[in-house]
Order: structure tokens, then sequence, then C-alpha cells
């Protein structure tokens, strides 16, 4: 169209140009929320193949195997650790809650070697550093979930 001064032409030139303006919008929007949705669910994936990995652990017999294992255990621990929920927005908040899961799988398995040392190796000399290492790992959890350490 060429330039004129009747102003309907005009007007609507300037609908089509909002309107093309609009539909791309909208258009980049949807795939935004299509890429978002398609990443998040390959996180909660992957976390739950870890989740799948650390619960399917075979508790070992030995004393070495068994305070090897509690140590990879409490690295993974260290690494992963848990994430509030509270006061972060809502992307933030859903890994936040996915990592946690996680880090409790964690922490059940190395509680569950730890019991199994106990009761198999009362005398071990590393006993007494991974009980003190459990309690403070319950008390890290209980001040990360809410926020405060």
């Amino acid at each position: 169209m060429e330039n004129t001064n009747n102003l309907y032409l005009t007007g609507l030139r300037k609908n089509d140009a909002y309107l093309d303006t609009y539909i791309y919008t909208n258009e980049r929007n949807n795939e935004t929320n299509l890429n978002f949705q398609k990443s998040q669910s390959d996180f909660i994936l992957k976390i739950n193949e870890k989740i799948e990995t650390i619960d399917s652990l075979i508790i070992p017999e030995t004393a070495r195997d068994l305070v090897e294992l509690l140590n990879n255990l409490q690295n993974h621990l260290f690494i992963s650790g848990w994430k509030s929920v509270i006061g972060s927005n809502q992307t933030k908040a859903i890994e936040n809650k996915w990592n946690n899961k996680l880090s409790n799988i964690i922490l059940l398995k190395y509680n569950a070697t730890l019991k199994k040392l106990e009761q198999n190796y009362p005398e071990n000399e590393f006993l007494h550093d991974f009980k003190f290492l459990s309690k403070k790992l319950s008390f890290k959890k209980f001040l990360d979930n809410f926020g405060i350490f």
C-alpha cells in the first residue's frame, strides 16, 4: 500500500502492524513456555534417575566397603544439599523441591549404611565420625529447608 492521507487506511495499517506484533509475541511466549516445560521435565527425569540409582544401591557387607559407601554418600550430600523452597519463584521452588527429594533419599541410604556399620562393626574407628556427621546433616537439612542457614 502506498502512503496515503486517508485516515481509515492509515488506521488499518497500524492495526495490521499491531496484530502482527501481537501474534508474533504470543507465538514467542508459547514457544518459550514449551521450552521451559521441556527443560523442567528433563530436570525432573534426571533427578528421578538419580533417586532410583541411589535407592537401588546395595549396602555392602565388609567394613571397608561400608566406609567407602558412606564417604561417597557423604560427598553426594555435600554436593546436592538441601535448598529452601520458601521465598523463591515457582521455577526455583520446583527445582529445590526435587533436589531436596534427592538429598532425602541419599540421607536415608546414608543412615541405613551407618546402621549396618554400627551393628556389624561397633569397634570401627570411623563410626563416631559418621554418627556425628549424620546428626550434623539432619540438622543442616532442617535449617536449609526453612531457609535459616
